[in-house]
């Protein structure tokens, strides 16, 4: 006869193996589960010149559980003459990454782990800018500017596009902060105007066939946060 000790250890077995399976079941056998998605912190990055600026990682995994992560994550900027990351973080060791403001533009910034990837716009802005104008032309060919922090007043014909460059002054250098400033036309021009925004020198405003013959359309040109010109745009 099975003796009440024995059948006490083949129920504790049994128990055992079941939760075993219930857990293989419903876990993959305990695996760890896999991220599917990942942001970046802060997700609209801006250091100065000269600066640095630490971004970190956070991931959702399968389990829809989220954290921010501490290693594993490799770190890539498109463009490290504007904004250059600790070289370590490149090989996955790093969760969050220091990143060096070198020169005034934008870059876009990749984490990944695992199979997937964020990317974040990162804006490195010089100090201490004066004299912040809106041009026609290009950088060093400009045909006409606004007065620091004044405005530029610009007549384009309907259906066409002009290109204009933001410039200013820093430490008695002349920069060229077409790339790193925001184009906004006003809710007036909204529609009419188009200013791609694009990270690129001269930025390219085009006069869509919707606007209005001798309406003036106003394009608000935006360094950092505070340091503003208008360009006017009159279309003909």
């Amino acid at each position: 006869m099975v003796s009440t000790k024995h059948k006490l250890r083949l129920a504790g077995a049994f128990a055992a193996l079941a939760t075993l399976a219930l857990a293989v079941s419903c876990r993959g056998f305990f695996t760890n589960p896999t991220f599917t998605t990942l942001s970046i912190s802060p997700s609209a990055p801006s250091v100065q010149v000269g600066s640095s600026v630490t971004l970190s990682a956070f991931g959702i995994d399968s389990n829809n559980n989220g954290s921010t992560l501490t290693s594993g994550v490799s770190w890539s900027s498109a463009t490290p003459t504007v904004g250059q990351i600790d070289g370590s973080c490149a090989s996955g060791t790093c969760g969050a990454v220091t990143i060096q403001g070198v020169s005034a533009g934008t870059s876009i910034i990749t984490a990944g782990t695992q199979a997937v990837t964020a990317t974040a716009t990162l804006t490195v802005l010089l100090g201490n800018v004066t004299d912040f104008q809106v041009c026609a032309g290009t950088f060093g060919a400009t045909t006409s500017c606004s007065t620091p922090g004044g405005t530029l007043a610009s007549s384009v014909p309907i259906g066409t596009t002009e290109t204009y460059i933001a410039q200013g002054t820093s430490n008695g250098t002349l920069f060229d902060l077409t790339l790193a400033s925001t184009w906004t036309p006003s809710s007036a021009a909204s529609g009419v105007i188009s200013c791609i925004n694009s990270g690129a020198s001269p930025e390219s405003c085009t006069v869509e066939d919707g606007a209005v013959s001798g309406t003036v359309y106003p394009v608000t040109v935006t360094y950092g946060t505070d340091i503003v010109a208008t360009l006017n745009i009159t279309a003909q």
